[in-house]
Parts: C-alpha cells; structure tokens; sequence
C-alpha cells in the first residue's frame, strides 16, 4: 500500500496496488510524498501519522494529548476559574459556549488556558494538534 502524506507527516490518502512499482511514477510526477509499506492492508489516518524523522520514514500511531485541569465545576463570578494545561506549543483549541456558540478557536502557545465565567455556562474545550489525538475537557461553571 501507498500512503501519500503532507510535509508534517499527515497521511492525506492511501493507494493500494500489485507492487511497490504500482503508481510510483504517477506519485513522483505529481510531487506526492509518499511511502510504500507492502504490509498495510487497511490504516486509518485519524489514529496514525507518518513518522518523518524515522529512516526510513514509517507509520506510527497518533499519541493523545493528556490534558490536566484544576477543576472541573466553578463559581460563575467572574473570578473563579479553571486551568486547563498540557496542551502542546502550537495547539488549535476551540471553547465553545453550551453546546453552541465557539467563545474562542486559535492556536495556544503558551500550554495552558484559563476558563472562566460571570453566568452558568457549560464550556467544551477541545484541542488538536499535528500528529496527535485530539482530546477534549468539560468545564461547568454554576
């Protein structure tokens, strides 16, 4: 099987064929990065990624994202709050509001966010990042 990938190690598609010569040339034309592993039979691209630092470069599984929080339930007064650490240097994190309304989606640099609320709110904070399993907290602020 073929597994053709960005330049971070994303594993954008897979094509299967007779042999490692099998597409190689369309591949190379198009500029593709790719990798010929005659072992694969079926791979999942949300729960693996390709190893680019590995020579030769192989498919390895996406490890989670372990999140840590302080609380998991805060006072809505405004200053109470809930810090949420572990999250990797360069980590898109979405909070959104009750179910609905995204409060904030960027990229977190620093590791860590800080939740907190002057209303009763239910916040989800989900957070993904390159190569690895996206992972996701609650924070219910009464």
């Amino acid at each position: 099987m073929y597994v053709v990938h960005d330049e971070k190690g994303a594993i954008l598609s897979t094509i299967s064929g007779p042999g490692k010569e099998y597409g190689k040339d369309v591949l190379d034309k198009q500029g593709d990065l790719w990798l010929f592993d005659p072992e694969l039979q079926n791979l999942d691209p949300t729960t693996n990624f390709v190893d680019l630092t590995a020579a030769p470069k192989k498919i390895v599984p996406k490890q989670p994202i372990v999140l840590s929080q302080d609380k998991e339930t805060i006072i809505a007064d405004g200053s109470d709050e809930s810090v949420i650490s572990g999250i990797p240097e360069g980590a898109y994190v979405t909070v959104t509001l009750n179910g609905k309304t995204p409060q904030f989606s960027g990229v977190v640099t620093d590791g860590q966010i800080e939740i907190s609320s002057d209303v009763p709110a239910n916040y989800l904070i989900t957070v993904t990042a390159q190569n690895m399993l996206a992972a996701t907290l609650a924070v219910v602020a009464k």
